[in-house]
């Protein structure tokens, strides 16, 4: 009887894709909700999507920071900016990462900036780090991609924290 109901509902469904291929229906769009501007759709997957457990040694500041001063060890201006950026916050205390909060005259978040160097993920720099490889939603990625950065454009993607 289960596969009598499954052959059924199969039919049903191939039946109604069909019918509604043939004559398509205009939705009523006053119910449909208010469009998301595409940047805030791109900043809220980031923070929603990379998320740790709340015990992750990433989400301790003090641990994020001991990493960010090995790292830079060569670079101190680059621990300067990290702590100016985010005070050596990547994750926050509830595992999300740590997402601008900067917004535009309307309220909506308009920085996709991401992580303890606080790294641009939406445009060049997201096509950059991913032909790199590199995940700038982990501390290691987002330092690597920080140097590498520091390396090509020395603190200017920074001028705000100097």
């Amino acid at each position: 009887m289960l596969k009598d109901r499954s052959r059924i509902s199969s039919t049903v469904i191939c039946l109604l894709a069909a019918s509604l291929m043939a004559s398509p229906i205009k939705a009523d769009e006053s119910l449909l909700p208010e469009p998301i501007p595409p940047s805030e759709i791109s900043i809220a997957e980031i923070s929603e999507t990379f998320v740790v457990d709340e015990s992750a040694p990433e989400v301790d500041p003090d641990f994020v920071e001991a990493k960010v001063r090995e790292y830079f060890a060569d670079i101190p201006v680059m621990i300067k900016i990290a702590e100016c950026e985010s005070t050596f916050r990547h994750f926050q205390p509830d595992g999300s990462l740590t997402v601008s909060t900067s917004k535009d005259e309307n309220g909506i978040r308009n920085s996709s900036a991401s992580g303890v160097f606080q790294i641009l993920y939406k445009g060049h720099f997201e096509s950059w780090a991913v032909s790199d490889e590199t995940n700038i939603t982990t501390l290691e990625g987002n330092m690597r991609f920080a140097r590498r950065l520091y390396e090509e454009s020395g603190t200017a993607p920074w001028a705000e924290c100097l």
